[in-house]
């Protein structure tokens, strides 16, 4: 039943929102004619615009805007040459909340193999963000009621895709395959990761570290080139980023007792949860460059104009190395 609703679903909206995908492609994707690959850069600046814009209403779960967002994800993942999950469909993991089949939630998630020399890996590494928000205020201030949520998370995702755009780009693969997850369902309560976590549709015992990203584009609170992990007591992740960064221009900042509360509150924390019912424990932090409490998480001034674009594209650069480097076979990770 759940996939005869999803493809009339799919039918029904894409007959619907045609006009929104055509003019996103007109935004982000390659020119076919001309077959000329804009810079990451631009890519990242377009994308977050987007995501972030108006038209998108706030990505709130259960919406036609957050199924345009869905659509236009599972687009990019083909764009930028990612391999479908074996058992899923144009990248698309449906699933259904509380039995109610009025509506269809999505995961959208795809994956870059190994190089062929690495084939026999067990693990692999997975990327994380989430692309829901909360919608829209009902009642306006100064006029505005859409929580764009450019930070919270539409910086996340549009940080994941990049790091894929880059392999894509430079013709790079890992040692370990790298599996892009971009989650819905996470402002209500981190519910598409964890059916993600329960679906079987890839071991979750076999991932080496789930490295989530949420919140990077803001800058006002620590300075450029500087971010934090949450949770970094629970595994080495952070002991082996801070060997990493001896020859690089980013640091990691102690942001205290937050480190510890955020890592309950993102994704990564479905695997912590998933693995501990089987005694088993899954490296899995986000990777943030604000707090935010206190100023615009969640708030209508959430917006893209506050973004520094500079640090966040020389953010995504370091964290393709990042991750390059944490795929390696001889890069341990473990838990405390």
């Amino acid at each position: 039943m759940i996939i005869n609703n999803n493809l009339q679903y799919y039918k029904q909206m894409k007959k619907t929102y045609l006009f929104i995908l055509l003019a996103t492609l007109l935004l982000s994707t390659h020119s076919v004619k001309s077959q000329q690959l804009p810079c990451t850069a631009d890519s990242i600046q377009s994308w977050l615009g987007f995501l972030a814009s108006d038209a998108m209403k706030g990505r709130a779960n259960g919406t036609e805007e957050i199924e345009t967002v869905a659509e236009w994800l599972s687009m990019m993942y083909k764009q930028y040459g990612l391999q479908d999950i074996s058992g899923l469909t144009n990248y698309i993991q449906p699933y259904l909340l509380d039995n109610n089949d009025s509506f269809i939630h999505k995961n959208i998630i795809g994956s870059i193999q190994a190089k062929e020399e690495y084939a026999d890996t067990d693990f692999y590494v997975l990327l994380s963000a989430h692309f829901d928000h909360i919608g829209m205020n009902r009642y306006p201030v100064d006029g505005d009621s859409i929580y764009n949520g450019a930070d919270d998370n539409a910086a996340g995702v549009v940080a994941m895709l990049a790091i894929a755009k880059n392999l894509f780009d430079h013709k790079v693969l890992p040692e370990s395959p790298i599996v892009f997850a971009a989650f819905s369902n996470e402002e209500t309560g981190l519910r598409g990761s964890k059916y993600f976590c329960e679906s079987g549709v890839l071991p979750i015992g076999k991932v080496k570290i789930n490295i989530n990203f949420d919140m990077v584009s803001h800058t006002d609170e620590y300075g450029k080139n500087k971010f934090y992990i949450t949770g970094p007591g629970y595994s080495n992740f952070q002991d082996i980023v801070i060997e990493f960064n001896k020859d690089k221009a980013w640091e990691i900042v102690d942001v205290g007792t937050y480190a510890n509360m955020l890592y309950r509150l993102s994704d990564n924390y479905s695997f912590v949860l998933h693995a501990n019912q089987s005694n088993d424990c899954v490296p899995a932090h986000t990777i943030a460059t604000s707090v935010a409490l206190n100023s615009h998480i969640h708030k209508l001034y959430d917006e893209v104009e506050y973004v520094d674009f500079e640090n966040m594209n020389h953010l995504v650069d370091y964290l393709t190395q990042l991750v390059l480097y944490i795929a390696r076979k001889d890069v341990e990770v473990k838990c405390n």
